[in-house]
């Protein structure tokens, strides 16, 4: 899940008025303060009951077929629209060999009240990486760092910067920036952060926040057009044999 820019000077949010209601008295409270009150109410969100882990099962001769249709009939827009990613079984020629995308052949539910809670958290999570990432002595601190001392235990933990060639490049380039004293006045974050729905709690869940997902944004946009495109020449058939659409297939090759 994708969202918004946020520097610690300036919050920018991106929202659907359809969506998401319109910001109470709480939005206009001192930043700091504000911080606060979000982060609680994000936090402490309660959402409906009902989110169940999806349904499998092999379905009928009927139904294998329609899918199976439905997979093929996918597999070729994809093809045709550039839902396509490198294949890296295909050789060291580059542009030689494509597969499509990962996807879901079908969309899923995906609860109001979680999207809006992941929007109010958005901000929060933004403003904490851009702080972070502006204190370099930090950072090069923490990716050097290997013993983690404790009361009662020492925990010995590799290196980053040793088992991660590109952080090490990474830091490598930083560190230079930092001798000379090389700094920008604009700075700009691409984040994305990653949720899943757990079912037993009912809650949901960041698996991470990344701070360089560059690579899938121009392919997202062409899921739903792929999704609408299959479903509405299957739909009869879809709804004879009760396709429930929370329920995910996945393309794996």
């Amino acid at each position: 899940m994708s969202s918004p820019c946020v520097s610690h000077h300036q919050q920018v949010r991106l929202r659907a008025a359809s969506r998401l209601p319109a910001p109470d008295t709480a939005s206009f409270a001192p930043p700091a303060l504000r911080r606060l009150r979000v982060a609680h109410a994000a936090m402490s969100a309660k959402a409906p009951l009902g989110v169940a882990p999806a349904e499998e099962g092999p379905g009928t001769p009927g139904q294998q077929t329609v899918l199976g249709q439905m997979v093929e009939d996918a597999a070729v827009w994809c093809a045709v629209h550039g839902l396509v990613v490198t294949n890296q079984r295909s050789g060291t020629v580059p542009g030689v060999g494509l597969v499509h995308a990962p996807f879901s052949l079908l969309p899923a539910r995906f609860p109001a009240s979680f999207f809006n809670q992941a929007c109010e958290l958005a901000p929060i999570f933004n403003e904490l990486v851009d702080r972070v990432s502006l204190d370099g002595e930090f950072l090069q601190a923490a990716l050097s760092r290997q013993v983690l001392n404790s009361i009662h235990w020492i925990l010995l933990v590799p290196i980053t910067k040793q088992v991660d060639e590109f952080t090490l490049r990474l830091l490598e380039i930083h560190d230079k920036m930092m001798s000379i004293n090389k700094k920008e006045d604009i700075h700009l974050g691409l984040h994305r952060s990653d949720y899943m729905l757990d079912s037993e709690t009912n809650s949901l869940l960041q698996i991470e926040l990344n701070t360089i997902p560059s690579s899938f944004p121009g392919l997202g946009s062409l899921v739903s057009e792929l999704q609408r495109s299959i479903y509405y020449p299957f739909y009869g058939r879809i709804f004879m044999f009760s396709f429930k659409l929370s329920l995910i297939f996945s393309i794996v090759v």
